[in-house]
C-alpha cells in the first residue's frame, strides 16, 4: 500500500535528527488545497474523473461556480517529495487490497493523510463513491481548525463584544470595529480586492416551526438590519443590503456552540445599486439567554475568488462560545 518513494524516504526532505529522536517538520498548504498522489494512468481516466467530480464540486451559495478544493496532482516520483509535507494529502492507488484509511501526522506536524486503495478500477471507484463525503467534510472540518489556528496566533480584542452580547469569538486583528448598538456589532476587514464583514446582534427567541417559516422569517430579519445598519453612504434611505430574490438561499439545521442553529447561504445585493457577494447566516437557538444569536459573515470582492474569504468567516462564526 505504501508504497511511494517519498513515503519511504521519510528522512529525505522533511525529518531532522535531534538526539537520535526524528522530529516531524510543520506541514504546508494553500487554504482549501489536497495533494493527490497518484498515477498518471489513473488520475487521466475514471477514477481522475471520479475524484475531481466530487472535491471540485460548487462551494453553495458563491455567486459564481468555484470549486470545494483546490486540487493538486503528484505521481510516484523518487526525489521529488516536498509536496509530502502538504497539509491534505490523498494516496490513491492500485493495490493487493481495498483499502480506506484516514491517519494524522505521518509526514509533517498537522497532517491528514488519507489512504485509498483498490484491486482494480472499479474498486477504487467504489471507495471514491462511498467514502467522498466523509473525506469532504474531514479535510472542510481541518481547514477549518486550522485557519481558527492562525487566527488564534494574532486575535483582535473582542472584550467589547464579550460585554454587549455575552459570547467570545475568535476574530482576526485586522478586523476593525464599523458600526455599533446595545445588541449590535459590525466589524469589516478591508483588503486588495475587496472587503469581509462580520455581523453579531440578537433577536427575540423563537420556537422552530416549518423550514419554510423559518426561512422566511430569517430572510426577514437579516433585510430588516441590513436596512438599520448596511447602507450606502450615498443614499442611506434607499440603498441598503438585502437578500438577492433571484437566488433560493441554502438551508439547513446544524449545531454551533452545543446548542441548534440554522445556517443559511445565498447572495446579498445593495438596493438601488450594482453590488453583490455571499453571505452566511449562522442563528443559534440560545433559550436559556431568551434569544436569537445571529452570526453573519458577507463578502464583497466583485473580481476575485470569494471561498477562501468566506471560509475564515466560517471559521471565526464556528469559534463562538456563549458565556
Amino acid at each position: 500500500m505504501k508504497k511511494i518513494a517519498c513515503f519511504i524516504l521519510l528522512g529525505f526532505t522533511f525529518l531532522s535528527c535531534q538526539n537520535n529522536e526524528l522530529v516531524l517538520e510543520t506541514s504546508v498548504g494553500d487554504t482549501n488545497q489536497v495533494t493527490i498522489i497518484i498515477e498518471d494512468a489513473l488520475w487521466g481516466g475514471e477514477v481522475g474523473d471520479s475524484l475531481r467530480k466530487k472535491l471540485t464540486t460548487s462551494v453553495e451559495g458563491l455567486p459564481q461556480e468555484e470549486p470545494l478544493f483546490s486540487l493538486v496532482q503528484h505521481i510516484d516520483r523518487s526525489g521529488d517529495d516536498d509536496f509530502c509535507k502538504n497539509r491534505n494529502i490523498i494516496i490513491v492507488e492500485k493495490s493487493t487490497e481495498k483499502f480506506f484509511e484516514v491517519r494524522n501526522n505521518d509526514f509533517a506536524l498537522n497532517q491528514n493523510v488519507i489512504y485509498l486503495s483498490g484491486r482494480n478500477i472499479p474498486e477504487i471507484l467504489d471507495q471514491i463513491e462511498q467514502k467522498s463525503d466523509s473525506v469532504i467534510n474531514i479535510i472542510a472540518d481541518f481547514e477549518i481548525r486550522e485557519t481558527q489556528q492562525k487566527i488564534a496566533l494574532s486575535p483582535l480584542d473582542t472584550q467589547n463584544i464579550q460585554s454587549k452580547l455575552g459570547v467570545t469569538l475568535n476574530i482576526p486583528h485586522e478586523f476593525e470595529y464599523v458600526a455599533e448598538d446595545k445588541k449590535f456589532v459590525w466589524l469589516k476587514k478591508e483588503n486588495q480586492n475587496g472587503s469581509s464583514n462580520l455581523l453579531i446582534y440578537q433577536i427575540p427567541y423563537f420556537e422552530y416551526e416549518s423550514q419554510s417559516e423559518n426561512i422566511r422569517r430569517i430572510i426577514k430579519v437579516r433585510d430588516s438590519v441590513g436596512e438599520c445598519y448596511v447602507q450606502s453612504q450615498e443614499d442611506k434611505k434607499h440603498a441598503y443590503m438585502i437578500t438577492e430574490r433571484a437566488y433560493t438561499p441554502y438551508f439547513t439545521t446544524t449545531t454551533l456552540a452545543d446548542k441548534k442553529a440554522f445556517q443559511t447561504k445565498g447572495t446579498w445585493e445593495l438596493k438601488g445599486i450594482f453590488m453583490s457577494g455571499p453571505f452566511l447566516n449562522y442563528a443559534i437557538s440560545d433559550k436559556e439567554n431568551n434569544r436569537i444569536l445571529v452570526l453573519e459573515g458577507f463578502v464583497y470582492a466583485p473580481s476575485s475568488s470569494k471561498r477562501n474569504m468566506i471560509h475564515e468567516l466560517e471559521a471565526i462564526i464556528k469559534s463562538v462560545k456563549i458565556d
